[in-house]
């Protein structure tokens, strides 16, 4: 008898730690960038292609479409932005200003 309740609590142990795992893993391996879908040649982008993850924009962490337009609120047309795209320093420059009225 003691045996089967030690079995039990040590499987409820396992499931437990299983499903702290499972849910902590979304955490850990959440998407984290904003692909590149279209460039516009008229930024002259550096290092930067259709496809490419775009990890940050401006020394700010993007992994949101949010966090892409909060950080476009300040740019000015012509402005240089730097980019980490597939974990490389790139580059474009605004043509166009979206800052706030």
């Amino acid at each position: 008898m003691v045996s089967l309740t030690k079995d039990i609590r040590i499987s409820v142990l396992v499931g437990m730690i299983l499903f702290s795992l499972l849910s902590l893993s979304r955490i850990f391996y959440q998407k984290s960038w904003l692909e590149v879908s279209f460039i516009n040649e008229s930024a002259n982008c550096q290092n930067v292609k259709i496809g490419d993850k775009i990890t940050q924009i401006g020394g700010k962490l993007i992994y949101t479409l949010e966090d892409f337009r909060e950080v476009l609120e300040n740019v000015k047309k012509g402005d240089f932005i730097p980019i980490v795209s597939n974990n490389q320093p790139a580059s474009c420059k605004a043509i166009e200003d979206k800052t706030k009225q």
